[in-house]
């Protein structure tokens, strides 16, 4: 029987509209004269994301990217740290329509929920925030 519902966040309950590539983070940081490749930086933000984020519970963009171009030997200037932050800030993640009603649904129905990513936080904040508020108030 079952008595529980796990609900991953990216791609189930939230999603980011034209969410930043590694392309489009490479061309950018090779304009500016850092030569990154979309792999590399690819490969060092799923490391960070897999192995030094659960350690080290980094809060915010730009220390999350420290660690990316720390990961890759590569020291970028402040005004391209920001550029980066401000690019993936503007494009954040956002609920679906019917993401909160689909975890009200299940508790409703008796089954225990949880919500469970290997997303970063910070960068989910406002969305579960958002939603930890629809469920208390249903």
């Amino acid at each position: 029987m079952v008595e529980a519902v796990l609900f991953d966040l990216h791609g189930t309950l939230a999603y980011v509209d034209n969410p930043v590539s590694d392309i489009e983070i490479s061309e950018y940081l090779f304009s500016r004269g850092y030569e990154v490749s979309p792999q590399q930086l690819k490969a060092a933000c799923f490391f960070v994301s897999m192995i030094d984020y659960p350690r080290y519970g980094y809060k915010s963009w730009n220390s999350y990217f420290l660690r990316i171009f720390w990961r890759l030997n590569v020291k970028v200037d402040k005004e391209t740290l920001n550029s980066i932050v401000k690019l993936l800030q503007d494009r954040p993640y956002r609920l679906y329509s019917d993401a909160a009603e689909a975890v009200v649904y299940a508790k409703q129905h008796g089954f225990k929920t949880a919500i469970a990513t290997t997303i970063a936080y910070f960068s989910l904040k406002r969305q579960l925030i958002q939603l930890k508020n629809t469920l208390t108030s249903s």
